[in-house]
């Protein structure tokens, strides 16, 4: 894993921005959320590292993405 061999680095990872060109139900979302919550969880052991989640809500978006 990187993170174990970044011993000696501060590392920042940013977790996956939500998706809201989606519908609310789609298992897009549904994995993001997921995946923010597992990265937060493996790397709370480094104290080295330090996740980023992009709080953003709907109006910082279009119908076609992030501006």
């Amino acid at each position: 894993m990187f993170a174990q061999r970044a011993i000696n680095t501060n590392v920042i990872l940013l977790g996956a921005p939500y998706r809201y060109d989606l519908p609310t139900s789609s298992c897009v979302n549904t994995e993001v959320i997921l995946y923010s919550k597992r990265l937060q969880r493996l790397m709370s052991t480094f104290n080295f590292v330090r996740v980023l989640n992009m709080s953003t809500e709907r109006s910082h978006h279009n119908k076609h993405g992030l501006h």
